[in-house]
C-alpha cells in the first residue's frame, strides 16, 4: 500500500492505476504471445525468442538449430473436409509438438499450416532427430485417426538449419530452414530435410 501510495502522490509515476489479480494478469499476459487455436506460441512471440537466441548464441559461442514444419497437402484437405476439420488437424499437430519438444525449446504456430521449432544448445544432426521423431509421430497419429473412421490422412515435410554454421542473422536462419523445407517438400513430401549450400 505505501509503495502504491508513493508511486500515485508522491513520484506520480501512476495516473490511472488499475489493481489486477495476478492470475488475471499472467493470462492476459500468456493470451499476448499464444496463437488461440493451438495453444502454441504465436509468430510474433517466436520472432522475439528467435532474435534472443542468436544473440544468446553469438554471445557464449553456442549453437541452436530451427525446425520449421508444414503439413502435407493441408489446403486440399482444408477445403474437402471443411474448416471444423483443418482446425482439428492444427490442434492435434499442435499437441503433438508440446509432447515432443524439451522445455527449453520454443515450438510456435508461425503461419496456417506452418509450424517452427527453436532448439537452444542443438547441432543440426540432433535437430534432425527430433524432426523426424515429430514427422514419424504425425504420420503414425493421422493414420491411426483414419483407421478409427476419421477421413484425415496427413503427414508433415520439415526442414533444418542451424545459426552459427548455416546462418549468422535470425532472417538468414529461418531463410535456411525454408529452404530445406521447399527441398523436402520437391522430394516427395513427409521428408526432413538439412540445409546445405
Amino acid at each position: 500500500v505505501a509503495l502504491f501510495d508513493y508511486l500515485t502522490n508522491v513520484d506520480r509515476r501512476l495516473t490511472n492505476p488499475k489493481i489486477i489479480e495476478l492470475s488475471e494478469y499472467e493470462r492476459t499476459e500468456r493470451s499476448a504471445i499464444t496463437d488461440h487455436l493451438t495453444g502454441l506460441f504465436n509468430r510474433g512471440h517466436f520472432d522475439d525468442c528467435l532474435k534472443k537466441e542468436i544473440n544468446r548464441c553469438r554471445r557464449y559461442g553456442q549453437t541452436a538449430s530451427l525446425i520449421v514444419l508444414d503439413l502435407d497437402d493441408f489446403k486440399s484437405g482444408n477445403d474437402r473436409l471443411g474448416h471444423p476439420t483443418g482446425d482439428s488437424v492444427l490442434r492435434d499437430v499442435g499437441r503433438l509438438l508440446v509432447q515432443r519438444v524439451r522445455d527449453i525449446d520454443v515450438a510456435a504456430r508461425y503461419g496456417g499450416e506452418e509450424f517452427a521449432i527453436i532448439l537452444p544448445e542443438t547441432r543440426r544432426m540432433s535437430a534432425f532427430v527430433v524432426a523426424e521423431r515429430i514427422r514419424s509421430e504425425v504420420e503414425r497419429f493421422f493414420k491411426r485417426k483414419s483407421s478409427e473412421g476419421h477421413d484425415i490422412r496427413m503427414t508433415v515435410s520439415g526442414g533444418i538449419a542451424a545459426y552459427p554454421e548455416d546462418a549468422d542473422t535470425p532472417d538468414a536462419v529461418v531463410a535456411r530452414a525454408d529452404e530445406a523445407l521447399y527441398r523436402a517438400k520437391r522430394n516427395g513430401k513427409n521428408l526432413v530435410s538439412i540445409f546445405y549450400r
